[in-house]
Protein backbone atom coordinates (compact mmCIF):
# COMPACT_ATOMS: atom_id res chain seq x y z
CA UNK A 1 0.00 0.00 0.00
CA UNK A 2 1.33 3.52 -0.78
CA UNK A 3 1.35 5.91 2.21
CA UNK A 4 -1.46 8.06 3.26
CA UNK A 5 -0.79 11.75 2.42
CA UNK A 6 -1.32 14.13 5.47
CA UNK A 7 -3.95 16.50 5.52
CA UNK A 8 -2.85 20.05 4.25
CA UNK A 9 -4.94 21.49 7.59
CA UNK A 10 -3.58 18.69 9.90
CA UNK A 11 -1.41 20.03 12.99
CA UNK A 12 -0.02 18.76 16.14
CA UNK A 13 -2.08 17.91 18.95
CA UNK A 14 -0.07 20.65 20.72
CA UNK A 15 -0.48 23.21 18.11
CA UNK A 16 -4.55 22.11 17.75
CA UNK A 17 -4.84 22.46 21.65
CA UNK A 18 -3.27 26.25 21.09
CA UNK A 19 -5.49 27.23 18.27
CA UNK A 20 -8.77 25.84 20.24
CA UNK A 21 -7.35 28.17 22.71
CA UNK A 22 -6.89 31.19 20.95
CA UNK A 23 -10.24 30.73 19.78
CA UNK A 24 -12.16 30.79 22.77
CA UNK A 25 -10.22 33.60 24.01
CA UNK A 26 -11.32 35.54 20.57
CA UNK A 27 -14.86 34.34 21.27
CA UNK A 28 -14.49 35.86 24.93
CA UNK A 29 -13.09 39.09 24.26
CA UNK A 30 -16.01 39.68 21.54
CA UNK A 31 -18.82 38.50 24.07
CA UNK A 32 -17.11 41.05 26.81
CA UNK A 33 -16.98 43.98 23.82
CA UNK A 34 -20.92 43.16 22.57
CA UNK A 35 -21.66 42.85 26.55
CA UNK A 36 -19.83 46.44 26.95
CA UNK A 37 -21.36 48.01 24.22
CA UNK A 38 -25.02 47.18 25.61
CA UNK A 39 -24.25 47.30 29.42
CA UNK A 40 -22.68 51.00 29.54
CA UNK A 41 -25.67 52.72 27.96
CA UNK A 42 -28.25 50.30 29.67
CA UNK A 43 -26.67 51.26 32.98
CA UNK A 44 -26.70 55.03 31.97
CA UNK A 45 -30.04 54.70 31.31
CA UNK A 46 -31.12 52.75 33.92
CA UNK A 47 -28.79 55.15 36.34
CA UNK A 48 -30.68 58.63 35.03
CA UNK A 49 -33.74 57.11 35.09
CA UNK A 50 -33.35 56.55 38.87
CA UNK A 51 -32.44 60.07 39.71
CA UNK A 52 -35.43 61.45 37.86
CA UNK A 53 -37.89 58.97 39.95
CA UNK A 54 -35.91 59.88 43.29
CA UNK A 55 -36.80 63.64 42.53
CA UNK A 56 -40.50 62.93 41.56
CA UNK A 57 -40.97 60.83 44.13
CA UNK A 58 -38.75 62.51 46.95
CA UNK A 59 -36.70 59.68 47.93
CA UNK A 60 -33.60 61.54 48.44
CA UNK A 61 -35.22 64.22 50.83
CA UNK A 62 -33.37 66.32 52.82
CA UNK A 63 -32.69 65.03 56.73
CA UNK A 64 -35.10 66.05 58.84
CA UNK A 65 -33.93 68.41 62.22
CA UNK A 66 -33.35 66.40 65.06
CA UNK A 67 -35.41 67.08 68.14
CA UNK A 68 -32.87 67.31 71.03
CA UNK A 69 -34.91 69.53 73.21
CA UNK A 70 -38.89 70.16 74.44
CA UNK A 71 -39.67 73.60 75.43
CA UNK A 72 -42.99 74.03 77.55
CA UNK A 73 -44.46 77.34 77.66
CA UNK A 74 -47.22 77.75 80.09
CA UNK A 75 -48.82 80.99 80.34
CA UNK A 76 -50.97 82.91 82.73
CA UNK A 77 -55.04 83.18 81.55
CA UNK A 78 -55.37 85.76 79.02
CA UNK A 79 -58.17 87.23 77.51
CA UNK A 80 -60.23 85.14 74.77
CA UNK A 81 -57.91 81.99 75.93
CA UNK A 82 -60.69 79.32 76.59
CA UNK A 83 -61.32 75.64 76.35
CA UNK A 84 -63.80 73.93 74.24
CA UNK A 85 -66.18 74.85 76.75
CA UNK A 86 -65.48 78.57 76.84
CA UNK A 87 -63.36 78.52 80.02
CA UNK A 88 -60.34 80.25 80.82
CA UNK A 89 -57.56 77.89 80.71
CA UNK A 90 -53.75 78.54 81.54
CA UNK A 91 -52.63 77.68 77.63
CA UNK A 92 -49.91 75.33 76.98
CA UNK A 93 -47.53 75.65 73.82
CA UNK A 94 -44.84 73.21 73.09
CA UNK A 95 -42.15 73.77 71.05
CA UNK A 96 -39.68 71.52 69.37
CA UNK A 97 -36.05 72.44 69.65
CA UNK A 98 -33.53 71.34 66.50
CA UNK A 99 -30.14 71.36 68.34
CA UNK A 100 -28.40 70.14 64.84
CA UNK A 101 -29.51 72.79 63.18
CA UNK A 102 -28.72 75.66 65.31
CA UNK A 103 -26.55 74.18 68.16
CA UNK A 104 -25.44 77.71 70.09
CA UNK A 105 -28.92 78.93 70.00
CA UNK A 106 -30.35 76.09 71.26
CA UNK A 107 -27.75 75.42 74.12
CA UNK A 108 -28.18 79.41 75.02
CA UNK A 109 -32.15 78.91 74.92
CA UNK A 110 -31.90 76.30 77.48
CA UNK A 111 -29.78 77.78 79.80
CA UNK A 112 -31.65 80.43 80.18
CA UNK A 113 -34.73 78.14 80.68
CA UNK A 114 -32.84 76.07 83.36
CA UNK A 115 -31.89 79.21 85.39
CA UNK A 116 -35.39 80.57 84.99
CA UNK A 117 -34.78 83.35 83.19
CA UNK A 118 -38.37 83.57 81.32
CA UNK A 119 -40.77 82.75 84.02
CA UNK A 120 -43.03 85.95 84.73
CA UNK A 121 -41.74 87.64 81.46
CA UNK A 122 -44.28 89.04 78.42
CA UNK A 123 -45.02 88.41 75.23
CA UNK A 124 -44.14 92.82 74.57
CA UNK A 125 -44.46 92.63 70.69
CA UNK A 126 -47.30 91.41 68.54
CA UNK A 127 -47.36 92.60 64.70
CA UNK A 128 -49.98 90.70 62.73
CA UNK A 129 -49.64 88.19 60.78
CA UNK A 130 -45.57 88.05 61.48
CA UNK A 131 -44.45 87.67 64.43
CA UNK A 132 -45.21 87.31 68.56
CA UNK A 133 -41.84 88.47 70.51
CA UNK A 134 -40.85 87.83 73.68
CA UNK A 135 -37.95 86.52 76.10
CA UNK A 136 -37.88 90.82 77.27
CA UNK A 137 -36.49 89.74 80.57
CA UNK A 138 -36.58 93.14 82.98
CA UNK A 139 -40.28 92.81 83.27
CA UNK A 140 -40.97 95.87 81.40
CA UNK A 141 -42.42 94.46 78.69
CA UNK A 142 -40.06 97.45 76.51
CA UNK A 143 -38.24 95.28 74.29
CA UNK A 144 -34.97 95.61 76.23
CA UNK A 145 -32.59 92.88 76.80
CA UNK A 146 -31.09 92.39 80.81
CA UNK A 147 -28.12 91.19 81.65
CA UNK A 148 -27.61 88.35 78.63
CA UNK A 149 -24.81 88.05 76.36
CA UNK A 150 -25.08 88.12 73.26
CA UNK A 151 -24.39 84.88 70.97
CA UNK A 152 -23.20 84.16 67.50
CA UNK A 153 -26.41 84.76 64.72
CA UNK A 154 -27.00 80.93 63.41
CA UNK A 155 -27.77 82.02 59.76
CA UNK A 156 -26.68 82.04 56.27
CA UNK A 157 -26.13 85.94 56.20
CA UNK A 158 -23.69 85.46 59.21
CA UNK A 159 -22.21 82.73 57.43
CA UNK A 160 -23.81 79.54 58.95
CA UNK A 161 -26.15 77.10 57.32
CA UNK A 162 -29.57 77.09 59.07
CA UNK A 163 -32.37 75.20 56.95
CA UNK A 164 -35.24 76.00 59.07
CA UNK A 165 -38.06 77.72 57.08
CA UNK A 166 -39.85 80.80 58.51
CA UNK A 167 -42.92 79.28 58.60
CA UNK A 168 -45.67 79.30 60.81
CA UNK A 169 -45.27 78.22 64.38
CA UNK A 170 -41.31 78.52 63.69
CA UNK A 171 -39.62 79.73 66.68
CA UNK A 172 -36.60 82.85 65.74
CA UNK A 173 -34.24 84.81 67.47
CA UNK A 174 -35.09 88.45 67.87
CA UNK A 175 -31.80 91.06 66.90
CA UNK A 176 -30.59 94.06 66.61
CA UNK A 177 -31.16 95.61 62.91
CA UNK A 178 -27.74 95.90 62.26
CA UNK A 179 -25.49 93.30 64.25
CA UNK A 180 -26.24 89.84 63.21
CA UNK A 181 -24.83 88.60 66.47
CA UNK A 182 -26.37 90.82 68.81
CA UNK A 183 -29.35 88.18 69.86
CA UNK A 184 -29.28 87.43 73.84
CA UNK A 185 -32.57 86.05 75.09
CA UNK A 186 -35.41 87.87 72.80
CA UNK A 187 -37.43 85.62 70.58
CA UNK A 188 -40.44 85.32 68.33
CA UNK A 189 -42.65 83.14 67.12
CA UNK A 190 -44.18 83.77 63.22
CA UNK A 191 -47.72 83.75 63.07
CA UNK A 192 -48.04 82.90 59.66
CA UNK A 193 -46.50 81.34 56.63
CA UNK A 194 -45.69 83.53 53.67
CA UNK A 195 -43.97 84.73 50.77
CA UNK A 196 -43.38 87.93 52.80
CA UNK A 197 -42.16 86.53 55.96
CA UNK A 198 -40.21 83.85 54.23
CA UNK A 199 -37.93 86.22 51.74
CA UNK A 200 -37.43 88.21 55.75
CA UNK A 201 -36.78 86.53 57.66
CA UNK A 202 -34.84 83.13 56.14
CA UNK A 203 -31.34 83.67 56.17
CA UNK A 204 -31.36 86.80 58.39
CA UNK A 205 -32.87 85.65 61.67
CA UNK A 206 -31.36 82.19 63.67
CA UNK A 207 -34.54 80.14 63.88
CA UNK A 208 -34.37 77.17 66.40
CA UNK A 209 -37.14 75.35 66.71
CA UNK A 210 -40.94 75.10 65.82
CA UNK A 211 -43.90 74.72 68.00
CA UNK A 212 -45.47 71.54 67.79
CA UNK A 213 -48.75 72.03 69.69
CA UNK A 214 -50.74 75.14 71.02
CA UNK A 215 -50.86 77.23 68.03
CA UNK A 216 -54.61 77.92 68.67
CA UNK A 217 -53.87 79.47 71.81
CA UNK A 218 -50.97 82.07 70.60
CA UNK A 219 -53.68 82.64 67.68
CA UNK A 220 -56.43 83.39 70.37
CA UNK A 221 -53.47 85.76 72.26
CA UNK A 222 -52.80 87.67 68.80
CA UNK A 223 -56.90 88.03 68.81
CA UNK A 224 -56.81 89.81 71.84
CA UNK A 225 -53.52 92.22 70.93
CA UNK A 226 -53.69 95.81 69.82
CA UNK A 227 -52.40 95.83 66.19
CA UNK A 228 -49.31 97.68 67.27
CA UNK A 229 -45.85 97.25 67.72
CA UNK A 230 -45.50 97.03 71.43
CA UNK A 231 -48.43 95.80 73.24
CA UNK A 232 -49.05 97.64 76.66
CA UNK A 233 -48.65 95.89 79.76
CA UNK A 234 -52.06 95.23 80.88
CA UNK A 235 -52.69 93.45 77.51
CA UNK A 236 -49.30 91.22 77.05
CA UNK A 237 -49.42 87.79 77.32
CA UNK A 238 -47.52 86.44 80.89
CA UNK A 239 -45.58 83.43 81.20
CA UNK A 240 -45.70 81.65 83.82
CA UNK A 241 -43.19 79.00 83.15
CA UNK A 242 -41.04 77.95 80.14
CA UNK A 243 -38.81 74.87 80.91
CA UNK A 244 -36.73 72.40 78.55
CA UNK A 245 -36.76 68.70 78.40
CA UNK A 246 -35.11 65.97 76.46
CA UNK A 247 -37.32 63.86 74.33
CA UNK A 248 -36.47 61.12 76.67
CA UNK A 249 -37.73 63.37 79.92
CA UNK A 250 -40.71 64.36 77.76
CA UNK A 251 -41.81 60.74 76.87
CA UNK A 252 -41.52 59.87 80.33
CA UNK A 253 -43.25 62.72 82.16
CA UNK A 254 -46.02 62.76 79.47
CA UNK A 255 -46.64 58.64 79.86
CA UNK A 256 -47.17 59.33 83.71
CA UNK A 257 -50.02 61.93 83.30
Amino acid sequence: MGKTKKNSNYQTPKKEAARLLLEAEEKRTKRKKIILAIGIPVVAIALIVTIILSIVLGWFKPKENEVTYIATIIFGEYEGVEDEDGKPINAVVEIELYGNAAPITVANFVKLCNEKYYDGTYFHRYVKNFVLQGGDGDGTVDGNTNGVDAIKGEFSANGVENNIKHERGTISMARTPYDMNSASSQFFIVLETSESNTKSLDGNYAAFGKVRSGMKYIDMMCANCPVSDLIPDYQAPRILSLFVETPEEYAKRTADV
